[in-house]
C-alpha cells in the first residue's frame, strides 16, 4: 500500500472495544494502545481496498454492503463472516427516516420530525451497541 496512514480513529473507541474482551482491571501500555490503533486502521484500509476491488470488477465506483460481505469471504475472515451478516441484517431491519420530509406537509411535519429525532438517535445508538456486542462475541 502506497497510502499514508493518518491518525484518525478515536482512541476512546479503540479502548472501549479492547476493554470489552480484556480481563477486568487490565491495564494497557501506551505502545499497546498505539499499536492497536494502527492495526485497526490497517485492517480497515485492507478491507476497504478489497471491497473497492470487488466493486470495480462489477463496474461500480460506489462500494456497496454486498462488496463488504464478499471482501470478508475473499480475505478468508471466516470468524467475522457471521458477525458481518448479523450486523447487515440488523441494519436492514431498522426503519429508515427520509433525509428530507415532503414539501406538502408544511411546518407541522417539520415539528413532528424534529420530535422524532431523539428516538431515532436512541435507536441508532442501540443498533451500534448491538453491532459492537455481535463483533465482541466472535
Amino acid at each position: 500500500m502506497a497510502e499514508t496512514y493518518q491518525e484518525g480513529l478515536p482512541m476512546s473507541q479503540i479502548l472501549k472495544v479492547i476493554k470489552k474482551k480484556a480481563p477486568k482491571g487490565a491495564q494497557f501500555s501506551k505502545d499497546f494502545k498505539s499499536g492497536m490503533s494502527k492495526s485497526a486502521q490497517i485492517f480497515i484500509y485492507y478491507l476497504t481496498s478489497t471491497a473497492q476491488e470487488i466493486a470495480t470488477k462489477n463496474k461500480r465506483k460506489k462500494i456497496m454492503i454486498e462488496d463488504l460481505r464478499k471482501a470478508v469471504v475473499a480475505l478468508e475472515l471466516d470468524p467475522l463472516n457471521a458477525a458481518v451478516n448479523e450486523i447487515i441484517a440488523l441494519m436492514s431491519s431498522q426503519v429508515r427516516v427520509p433525509a428530507e420530509e415532503s414539501k406538502d406537509g408544511g411546518d407541522a411535519e417539520k415539528e413532528d420530525s424534529s420530535e422524532k429525532a431523539p428516538e431515532n438517535a436512541d435507536e441508532k445508538e442501540a443498533v451500534e451497541g448491538e453491532q459492537e456486542d455481535i463483533l465482541m462475541e466472535e
